[in-house]
Formats: C-alpha cells, sequence, structure tokens
C-alpha cells in the first residue's frame, strides 16, 4: 500500500535495475556453454535457471527497462536451443550422471526463461526475437512430437528422471511454431514423410491433400486445446496461424477447420458428454483470431455462421452455453468475435456474403454495438478493456454520423445517475471585524504576490469572513456526487473515450463533451461498504484519455473548446482549456493517493507541454517540477512537488489549494492523507501574511460547520486543517513588527465554536480516533496564543536579589523568532513590546472547563498519535490555568492512576494517556512551585518502586514519560513562554530529579523481563528504560550518584548489550557509546 511508500517495489527497481541488468549479461549469455569447450550443454543447473528468472521477475513494473538488452539476452538462449534440438535431441529423457545434482534439460531451463521473458515483457515482444529460418520448422515440430511422446507418466522409462514435458516447453515451443508459419514458402516443400504421431486424432474429413508437416501441427494444436495452461493460448495461435496461411486457403484447411470449429461448438449442449470447457473456450479463441486476422475475401461465407454462433452464446445467450456466457475468457473471446465481424462488414461490399433477409448488416452491427455498450459495465476488468478497443476500433472505421451516435451514446451513459451538487459559498460567515483594504500576497515571494486581490465593496463596519475559496472558485461552479453510477461502467466508458481520442476518431466539435467527461473521471472516487476504493482504474483510464488528447490532436482544434460549456471548470484564473488541463493535472499529480494515476498525471502533462508550446503558463519550468520519478512517492509529491509547483503561477496554486479540500487529501479516510495535507496547507500559506492565513482559517470553518460535510473524516479533516492554518497564523503574528492584534479574527471564532459544539465534540471524540485527534491539535494552538490567567513569575517570596537573580539567570525558551520570552507581570508589557509577543485574551471560566472536559475524553483513547497529540494539547491547557486550578487538575489525575488495579480502570479509561499529560504538565508546574510537582514524579515512579502487580503497557508509559518529559525540560509538550532555568549549573532541577528516587527505578526498569502470551513483552520496558538512562546521563542527573550506583547502572547496560534482541541490543550499545567516557572514569568495583 501507499502508506509504507519507501518500501515501493518500483521505486526499490529504479535504484537497483543496473545492477540485476549486470547481472543478467553476466550470467545469461555463458549459462547454456561449458567453460572450458564452449559447447552447448545438457544440462542446467536448476538454481541458475530458477536466479535469472527471478532477476527478469523483478522487471514486471518497469518491463522496458529490459529493452536495450533484449537483444543482447536473448540470442545465445535462441542459438542454445536450437543447436540441442539439432544435435542431443536424443538425450532429452536421458538422465544425468548422477553427481551433476539438481539440474534441468537445458530446453526446458531455457524455455523457463523464456516464458519469463514472455511473462514480463509480453509475448509479442519477446516472439519477434525467435529464429525463422525454414529449416527449423520440420525440425521443432519433430521435436515437440519426440519430446511430447513421453507425457504420459506411466510410459516413461525408470531412469528418467525429469518426468513429463513441462508446460513452459509447450508454451515456448508452440509461440514458435506459430512464429515460423510467417515462412512464405509452402509447407509441402518442407514437409517430409513423418508420422504425426498418436498424440490427437485428426478431425474428420480432413482435406485429401494436406501435408503431413500441417497434418502433424494441426494434431499438435488440437490435442492442447484441452489443455487449462498457458500452452492451449499458444495452440490456438499456431492453429489459426496455420489455417490463415496461403497454401491452406488452397488445400481447403482453412474452411474445413473453421466448419469444424462451428459444428464443434454447436453440438456441445446435444451430446450427453460435452468436451471440456477448456476446449470450447480454445474454439472461441481460434475463430476470435481467425475473424480478426483473417482477409475479408476468405471470412466472407463464414460472416453469419460466425455471427450465429457469437448470438446464441453471448449477445442473446441460450441456456444451453450459460457455462460460456458466464465465464470473462468466454466472453472476451465473444466480444473479439463480434469486434472483427463488425470490422470486416464496415470494410466494404463484401461480394461474398451472402446476408439472408432476418440478418441484414446494419441489423448485425446494431446487435454488436448494443452488446458492446452493455459489455463495458461486466464485472470483469479484461472484459471491459476487450469492449473498450472493440468499440473503439469500430467506431474508428464509420462515417462521421455514425461515430458521432456512437460517442453520444457513451456521453450519455456517463451522465446516468450523475449528480450534481452547487459549490456556491453556504457556509456560516464568520466575522473577523472590521478591516481595511488588504492585500492578500506573498511577503517574501514577489513572484506569486498578485495571487489574490484587494477585498472591495464591503464596508469597514459590517464585513464578514471573507472566504478564501470565494476568491478562487467561480460562484456557479458545481462539484459531481459519483455516490449512484455504476464505477465498473464509469471505467469501460471512460476508457472508450480514451482510446477513440487515442485513435483520433471524434471529430473536433465533439471534443467539449469528451474533455467535459475526462475531467470528470479524473476526480472519480467511490467506497465500499468497507472503504476500499473503486475510482483508481477510472481515473487512469482518464489520464491516459488525456495524454491521448494532447498526443493526437493539434493546438488549433484544442483552443477552439469553449471552456465556458466545460461544467467542471472552477476557477476564476483559468481562461485556456489547456491552461485548465494543466491545472488539473498537476492536482492529479501532486495529490492522488495511487502512485500510478500520479506518474500517469506527470506523464500526460509533460506530452501537453511537450507537444502545445506557448500554450500553458510557465509550462517548462512546471514539467521539470511535477517529474514523473518526482510524484513517485506520495510524501514528496504532497510536500514537495506540491509546494513548487503552488509557487509557479496563481492558478497553480489556487487549484492545489482546492485539490487540498476534496477527497484526495483532507477528505480522506486514512490518517496519513491528512497530516500530510496540514503539511501543506501549512507550506502553501506560511510565506504569507496574516491575514491570508486568517482567511484561510475562516474558510475551513465555513466547510466544517456546512451541512455539505455529512461524514465524520471530511468534518474532522477541516478541523485538523483549521488546527493548521491557524498554527500558521499564530507564526506569523509572532513575526510581525507591529504589536497590534487584529480585532474579531478567526481565532475568536475557532472559541465560539469549540464552545457551540463542545457536546458533539465530547461525543465524537470518544468515538473516533480522527475526532480526537483533531480537537487536540486545534485546543493545542488555541491555549498556545491566550495569555495565561497567572502570568506571575513563579518565584513568589522571594527576596529582591534573588528574584533579580533569577530574571537573569531563567531565561524563556526561545521561540521561533529566536526572541527570549519572558512573563514577569512588571516587565510583561515592555517585553511584550520590545519582543512584539501579541497574546489572544484569556479564555473564560466555561471555555476552560470545556477544553479540560475535552482533554481529559481525548486522555482515555489508546491510540499512541492521539495520547502524543492530548498530552501536548493538555501542557498548554494547564499552562494557561490560574495555580489552583493546575493544582487540582494535576492531583485529580494522580488520584486516577492510584485507583488503579491495572493499565484500565474500572471506568474504561486507559491510563498511559493520563501518565503521558503528567509527564508533559510536569515542568509547567515545577516551575509554578506546585507542591503536586512531586507527587507527579513520584506516580511516574511508582510502578518501578513497588510491586504492585503494575502491567508492561503502565511501565512503558510511564518511563517513556519520564524520557520524553520529566528527564527532558526541552521537550515538544513544555510551551514555548514556559520560563525553564537553563544557564544554572541545574543544581535545583537535579536535587529535584534525585528526590524521585530516579535511579531504583532505572534500575528497575532494566531488569524487567516480564512475559506473557506475547513473548518478552519485558523488553518494551528495557528499551524505553535505556532511552531514559541516555537522558539521565547527558543531562548529568546522575552525577550526584555514588560510583556504585553507576557501576551497577553500567553493568545493567552492558548486559542489555550482548541480548539476544536486536532492538535493545543496538540501543544498549548506542548508551554505552554516548557516555562511554563517564563509564571509563569510573573506578574499579571492588
Amino acid at each position: 500500500m501507499e502508506e509504507a511508500e519507501i518500501q515501493d517495489q518500483d521505486i526499490k527497481l529504479q535504484r537497483v535495475a543496473p545492477d540485476f541488468i549486470s547481472e543478467l549479461h553476466r550470467i545469461l549469455p555463458s549459462a547454456p556453454y561449458e567453460k572450458q569447450t564452449g559447447q552447448v550443454r545438457t544440462y542446467i543447473s536448476e538454481k541458475t535457471a530458477n536466479r535469472l528468472a527471478q532477476l527478469i521477475d523483478y522487471f514486471q513494473e518497469w518491463p522496458q527497462l529490459l529493452d536495450p538488452s533484449l537483444a543482447d539476452l536473448l540470442s545465445p538462449l535462441v542459438t542454445a536451443f536450437l543447436t540441442y534440438m539439432t544435435v542431443h535431441l536424443d538425450q532429452y529423457h536421458e538422465s544425468p550422471p548422477s553427481e551433476s545434482g539438481n539440474v534441468l534439460p537445458l530446453p526446458r531451463a531455457i524455455c523457463k526463461i523464456l516464458y519469463t521473458f514472455c511473462k514480463v515483457r509480453g509475448e509479442k515482444v519477446i516472439s519477434r526475437f525467435f529464429n525463422s529460418e525454414p529449416r527449423y520448422l520440420e525440425r521443432m515440430a519433430g521435436a515437440f512430437s519426440k519430446w511430447g511422446q513421453n507425457t504420459d507418466t506411466e510410459t516413461l522409462s525408470d531412469d528418467s528422471r525429469f518426468g513429463a514435458m513441462a508446460w513452459e516447453e509447450k508454451y515456448i515451443m508452440l509461440l514458435w511454431l506459430s512464429h515460423l508459419m510467417l515462412i512464405p514458402f509452402p509447407l509441402t516443400v518442407m514437409s517430409s514423410e513423418i508420422d504425426a504421431g498418436d498424440m490427437a486424432s485428426l478431425p474428420d474429413e480432413m482435406p485429401s491433400n494436406v501435408p503431413r508437416l500441417a497434418q502433424n501441427l494441426i494434431s499438435i494444436s488440437i490435442f492442447h486445446f484441452y489443455s487449462a495452461g498457458k500452452e492451449q493460448v499458444a495452440a490456438t495461435t499456431l492453429l489459426a496461424q496455420l489455417s490463415m496461411r496461403y497454401d491452406m486457403q488452397k488445400t481447403g484447411v482453412f474452411s474445413w477447420l473453421l466448419q469444424w470449429a462451428l459444428r464443434e461448438i454447436e453440438k456441445c449442449p446435444d451430446v450427453k458428454t460435452p468436451s471440456p470447457i477448456y476446449f470450447q473456450f480454445a474454439l472461441l479463441s481460434f475463430l476470435a483470431d481467425v475473424t480478426s486476422s483473417a482477409g475479408r475475401d476468405v471470412i466472407a461465407p463464414f460472416i453469419v455462421p460466425i455471427f450465429d454462433c457469437a448470438r446464441v452464446i453471448f449477445i442473446e445467450p441460450s441456456p444451453s452455453f450459460v457455462h460460456l456466457s458466464a465465464s470473462a475468457i468466454g466472453r472476451k473471446s465473444g466480444i473479439k468475435i463480434c469486434r472483427g465481424i463488425t470490422l470486416h462488414l464496415l470494410a466494404c461490399a463484401l461480394p461474398d456474403l451472402d446476408v439472408s433477409q432476418s440478418y441484414r448488416t446494419a441489423a448485425i452491427m446494431e446487435h454488436i454495438i448494443d452488446f458492446l455498450l452493455s459489455s463495458l459495465a461486466d464485472n470483469d476488468t479484461p472484459v471491459r478493456l476487450a469492449a473498450s478497443k472493440a468499440l473503439s476500433m469500430i467506431t474508428f472505421k464509420m462515417d462521421t454520423e455514425m461515430a458521432g451516435d456512437v460517442i453520444d451514446a457513451i456521453v450519455g451513459a456517463l451522465d446516468e445517475d450523475l449528480v450534481w451538487n452547487q459549490l456556491a459559498d453556504k457556509q456560516t460567515p464568520t466575522k473577523m471585524g472590521a478591516l481595511d483594504a488588504f492585500s492578500v500576497g506573498f511577503d517574501k515571494n514577489p513572484a506569486v504576490s498578485a495571487i489574490f486581490e484587494k477585498v472591495q465593496n464591503e464596508t469597514p463596519t459590517n464585513r464578514s469572513c471573507y472566504h478564501l475559496g470565494s476568491n478562487v472558485r467561480r460562484p456557479d461552479a458545481q462539484k459531481p456526487v459519483f455516490a449512484w453510477v455504476n464505477a465498473l461502467r464509469w471505467h469501460g466508458l471512460t476508457l472508450t473515450l480514451a482510446h477513440l481520442v487515442f485513435r483520433h476518431a471524434p471529430p473536433p466539435e465533439k471534443l467539449t463533451v469528451i474533455l467535459n467527461r475526462l475531467c470528470l473521471a479524473l476526480c472519480f472516487e467511490q467506497r465500499t461498504s468497507v472503504g476500499a476504493s473503486l475510482g483508481t482504474n477510472v481515473r487512469d483510464a482518464a489520464c491516459f484519455g488525456i495524454w491521448s488528447l494532447a498526443r493526437r490532436y493539434k493546438t488549433e482544434e484544442l483552443m477552439n473548446i469553449d471552456i465556458t460549456k466545460i461544467t467542471y471548470n472552477h476557477y476564476y484564473s483559468v481562461t485556456s482549456v489547456l491552461q485548465l488541463i494543466a491545472c488539473e493535472l498537476v492536482v492529479t499529480a501532486s495529490l492522488d493517493p495511487a502512485g500510478n494515476i500520479r506518474r500517469g498525471a506527470s506523464a500526460a502533462l509533460q506530452e501537453l507541454v511537450g507537444r502545445h508550446p506557448d500554450t500553458v503558463t510557465n509550462g517548462i519550468s512546471l514539467v521539470q517540477i511535477v517529474d514523473y520519478h518526482a510524484v513517485a512517492l506520495r510524501s514528496n509529491a504532497m510536500s514537495t512537488v506540491l509546494i513548487s509547483a503552488a509557487m509557479v503561477d496563481k492558478s497553480y496554486w489556487c487549484s492545489l489549494f482546492n485539490g487540498l479540500l476534496t477527497w484526495k487529501a483532507i477528505e480522506s479516510h486514512d490518517r496519513r492523507s491528512k497530516t500530510l495535507t496540514c503539511t501543506a496547507i501549512k507550506k502553501l500559506i506560511s510565506p504569507g501574511s496574516f491575514m491570508l492565513s486568517d482567511q484561510v482559517a475562516g474558510h475551513l470553518l465555513g466547510l466544517f460547520v456546512s451541512a455539505q460535510c455529512h461524514s465524520k473524516e471530511s468534518r474532522y479533516g477541516y478541523l485538523m486543517a483549521l488546527a493548521a492554518a491557524l498554527e500558521v497564523g499564530w507564526q506569523i503574528l509572532k513575526r510581525q513588527d507591529d504589536t497590534a492584534l487584529p480585532r474579531n479574527s478567526n481565532f475568536s471564532a475557532a472559541w465560539e465554536l469549540v464552545q457551540r459544539q463542545c457536546d458533539t465534540l465530547g461525543q465524537d471524540v470518544v468515538k473516533s480516533s480522527l475526532a480526537a485527534e483533531a480537537a487536540c491539535k486545534l485546543l493545542k494552538i488555541l491555549a498556545e496564543s491566550s495569555t495565561p490567567a497567572d502570568s506571575r513569575m513563579h518565584d513568589e517570596g522571594l527576596d529582591p536579589l534573588e528574584r533579580s537573580r533569577n530574571e537573569k539567570s531563567y531565561p524563556a525558551r526561545r521561540t521561533d523568532s529566536g526572541l527570549s520570552i519572558s512573563l514577569n507581570p512588571s516587565r510583561q508589557s515592555e517585553v511584550a513590546r520590545s519582543n512584539h509577543v501579541k497574546m489572544f485574551p484569556h479564555p473564560s471560566e466555561k471555555m476552560l472547563e470545556t477544553l479540560t472536559m475535552l482533554i481529559g475524553l481525548a486522555l482515555s483513547r489508546r491510540e499512541e498519535f492521539i495520547i502524543g497529540a492530548a498530552a501536548q494539547a493538555a501542557a498548554h491547557v494547564v499552562f494557561i490555568l490560574d495555580h489552583n486550578r493546575q493544582d487540582s487538575l494535576a492531583r485529580q489525575w494522580i488520584a486516577e492512576v492510584r485507583r488503579k488495579k491495572s493499565s484500565i480502570i474500572q471506568s474504561g479509561i486507559r491510563l498511559s494517556g493520563i501518565i503521558n499529560a503528567l509527564g508533559a504538565i510536569y515542568w509547567t508546574c515545577w516551575c509554578a512551585r506546585l507542591p503536586v510537582t512531586l507527587e507527579i514524579g513520584s506516580a511516574l515512579l511508582n510502578p518501578f518502586l513497588h510491586k504492585d502487580g503494575s502491567d508492561v503497557e503502565l511501565k512503558t508509559a510511564a518511563m517513556r514519560s519520564i524520557a520524553e518529559s520529566v528527564l527532558n525540560p526541552d521537550n515538544p509538550f513544555v510551551p514555548n513562554y514556559l520560563v525553564i532555568p537553563v544557564v544554572l549549573p541545574l543544581s535545583e532541577m537535579r536535587a529535584n530529579i534525585c528526590s524521585l528516587d530516579l535511579l531504583k527505578a532505572l534500575l528497575a526498569g532494566l531488569s524487567d523481563y516480564t512475559t506473557d502470551h506475547r513473548g518478552d513483552v519485558g523488553s518494551l520496558v528495557r528499551l524505553e528504560t535505556l532511552h531514559a538512562c541516555s537522558q539521565a546521563l547527558r543531562l548529568s542527573f546522575l552525577a550526584g550518584e555514588e560510583e556504585e550506583s553507576l557501576h551497577t547502572v553500567f553493568g545493567k547496560i552492558a548486559g542489555l548489550a550482548v541480548e539476544k534482541l536486536d532492538k535493545v541490543r543496538f540501543w544498549a550499545c548506542q548508551v554505552l557509546v554516548q557516555n562511554w567516557s563517564l563509564f571509563s572514569n569510573l573506578s574499579k568495583p571492588k
């Protein structure tokens, strides 16, 4: 899946493909030959053959990488096979020497490798490298008959080790024989008096003058019609190629085989023991090959009989043939038969065609086209692919009027069950207050400073929140709803349009409706009841269609399309059809969750810019950014490619921003997509002004409360994006030089939203992990931007000299702007003015109760990522509380920990969240000089100091909290404005930590070897304890301990460094290496 993109096999292959090709060049050419003599081997090591097949298999995702090397790799195999067939024909079934080990006969090994090439690159490409000299035709047919005589395992000799002829050998040799059928010389001159063998009985009434070689090939082919493997496909191809030879037509073989095939199919329902279904599939495949490839003069007498056969089986299926029409293999062959019939009817008037009154040409074509249109919705993808290709080929051969009717039918089918929703801004307006006319631009990027225009025609006293969407989207724009359409039918119809465009079949006046549907298909998405996506193949077909449109049509033809008739044109800034296509392709290449769709959109964009120069804004720069390989990883596409493309021009910025608010990004069902989207939104708006971020926040607020958002995935995706936009706005405010806060910004609207929907949020936080994470992130940024209730320095009671010393020695944590902040009330206004820090008003008491309630619900979740987000939010919310509330809340959480029986208390609240929250607020309480600080430390250490049945999950959470929070004053949980002593020699902090019996807890954690049904679960505790030891030693929190205690710690860590678990052993070694100077200075233990 895309969630583990770094494991993408095709990305790995790009890196290691040169090594694989080099290994193929090193091993393959010499494998069939002896090293000393250079003679052809009779056997090849099975290990070597499997290794070569494995190397070739790696290229299934990128088969084109093999093209430059195919001639060098295939030539030695072909030559060695022919040499063996000439020199060692009789040694095929002989047993090798006993000391040879696991070996394969040379033909079997070579055919296995050649089959792998065919599987990866395609049999049509590989067969071009087969030797086509006439002298090998009869020899290969004889070798096939001779080696195939021992197919029955009961007839194998006792000394035969290799058994029957492998199916790879049959497939390759039959495919090779079909390739040799292209020899222009008559088979009579190449045929000798060889026996056809007893492999199969020839059909009755065979013409008398058929050469023996042809009889042998017919016998071999029909025998393998009964096979269920790949050799059956090659056998049907061989028989079709043989029958269509000119000399075989003259001898009557073509007519005889067609009549035999039709007769065999028709008699299947009438016999008591019908032939196997694979044999019937082979007959249909034979008819399809002949109908598609035979000349119209020779096939003309059989058009009606073949159509009658196809009509009874597929078009108007008879119950007697339900076993054929119910199979995808049979339906695909039926489509190929119908395609061949229609193309012959469209070619010209057929003089030999005797069409009765019942089957006029128009009636036949009407039946077939209806059948193909219905097959576009088939449940099986190969059938839809065959139907779309057949319909495009037929439409291409039609006259303009008939082709237009077919295109209209396809477009009309796409419009069925499609619903449109108005996208005009219906969001609830959120007040921003009185604002003068402003320009929302990018202060640091002049190239895109004109992306947004000034807000006009609004009175300063009654101005509502200006929605970003109304600035980049047309007010009459509509959104398609694909919930009620058939996704499989859409795939078939879209692929048909793509094939039609690729063949340049539609006239220019039809391009508007076709482009409209291709753009719709590019955003197609449906979800099953279990959340699986059904739209990937539709978007893939749309990419192919747009690529074909850019490749096959001239610039003038595309520029003549009326953009006002493109329903999916949402954007003000796009005035050209080609620019519209470029915007849609950039969005797809940057945001689509499927890697093949992103790469397909990138290839289509490259084709568009290359074929139509000077029509796409900054096209060359855009193509260089949206590179085929750059969009392979989704994380790179959304974090790097998207941002760079957005900065090229305002049309791309607007398109990408709107794309981030769709199902491809923020409305996606998976958390990773939402996280990447929030990161992208931050990067998009961070170079701009506070007004831009505030407008984005207002737009997201409106989307959150809008009635259009029915799913929690959409609603809380918008809430998560709102938190990201507010965070960017807060960072921008801290960078600005002015000290005035914007009045009635969307920070206030977000506070009001939380207050109004607290009940709904509370319910959703308990039920939905997405809602919990989004709410925590929003609460964190709202609390961070608010003024604390008690902003006094936490050093009350100190004398003036000590207070002065603390003000110099307790500098604040560095902010993002690199300025030290202090909240001493005597200097608060002065520091705020000098450091340009602005904070929003302190929330009300009711709001604080809502915050603590939501934080408590989020801490009850089990997911680690929610617990981390909730702990961060708890740290910032606790920081803005007054001292009494801080103390009360901390004691409440400590009481819940003490009431536990295991990691889950009776109320169902998981203690991991509370443990993390206690660690997160530790330094806040310590700087406030709250007595509860020591109780927090004791609550975290108690699971290790008392044998009270604490389980592994509780110990792991406690030790992680100690390592990440208690032993790390500069941790991400500490609010930006919290006063932390970092200049003093940490004496007070060390004394505080040492008073917590930290050493005993660390020793207990290093010695935890708890096991249960999951195995050594104590390793989780040991691993977290190693991290805590590393942090404690780095900050010298154990400097005051006795050497004997440090010797004990060293011994425990050294013991873990030789443990069998890799992760524990690695981190133990890391701790030893980082602190080796400390341990090496210890005196030897007594």
